[in-house]
């Protein structure tokens, strides 16, 4: 990868959650983010959704469906992050990424 495509990127974050902390990290989430949208997708081949389910009720929904993930965007103290979750044998794959902040793809927004 060049240099130039580098600087451009946002840093991603990820982990492997259990159910148990996927409910904490959505917890936090609404306890102290602006929760700005959900985006649910279920099935290989689905199309994705806008949901308007909390995210109390997230983990669950994830849970009970056999192939799906979502996409948690929110605001927290001044930045846009975007979390994608996707269910997996061991639990839920997270990547976070910042979509707007200091180190996000748009710095100015």
């Amino acid at each position: 990868m060049s240099a130039g495509m580098e600087a451009g990127l946002p840093p991603i974050y990820g982990a492997v959650l259990t159910p148990a902390r996927l409910a904490d990290l959505l917890a936090d989430i609404e306890e102290h983010a602006t929760w700005t949208e959900v985006r649910l997708r279920e099935g290989l081949a689905g199309s994705s959704t806008i949901g308007s389910i909390r995210l109390e009720e997230l983990a669950a929904w994830l849970a009970g469906t056999a192939e799906s993930s979502a996409q948690v965007r929110y605001d927290l103290e001044g930045r846009q992050w975007c979390d994608s979750i996707l269910r997996t044998r061991g639990g839920f794959r997270l990547v976070r990424v910042e979509l707007c902040g200091p180190e996000g793809g748009d710095p100015k927004c």
